[in-house]
């Protein structure tokens, strides 16, 4: 994994797929002007991502945050009601996602994560941990009721 390299069609995908409704980060560049423009993009910034991963750096912008307060409930004039999100460059989201990706397939591959492993796994949730949790427990639950009969 000494390289990662993404091509125009995953890059043209991935910004196709960005929501039109969510903020721009430091780079003020609109997810919706990213994604209306995917197909003439996608070649150029490929060109630009891959030059940064040989490169191992990204650009400068990328690496800072507008830190807004978005309200939860209550009174909007107590602070403890608001949590705090960081507003991050689009363009950089779009490269940590094919990163994400790389790092994911890269493990995947040998078979290195345990089965049991959910988080961050995609077609994995809490809700899968959920029930094999329950299904674990249950299955104890039906051994103690009903021990094995045991032969000498």
């Amino acid at each position: 994994m000494s390289t990662i390299f993404c091509n125009t069609n995953e890059v043209s995908h991935l910004l196709s797929n960005l929501n039109p409704h969510k903020s721009p980060g430091t780079d003020h560049l609109s997810p919706r002007v990213l994604k209306e423009c995917a197909i003439e993009i996608a070649s150029p910034f490929c060109s630009f991502l891959n030059r940064s991963f040989s490169a191992g750096e990204v650009p400068y912008a990328w690496k800072i945050a507008n830190i807004v307060l978005i309200h939860k409930k209550g009174r909007k004039d107590y602070r403890e009601n608001d949590r705090q999100s960081s507003l991050t460059s689009v363009a950089c989201k779009v490269t940590e996602k094919i990163v994400k990706d790389r790092v994911v397939n890269f493990w995947q591959d040998p078979n290195v994560f345990n089965p049991n492993q959910f988080g961050f796994l995609e077609g994995k949730s809490t809700l899968s941990q959920l029930l094999c949790c329950f299904d674990n427990w249950a299955s104890s639950h039906e051994i103690n009721q009903n021990p094995p009969t045991l032969y000498f």
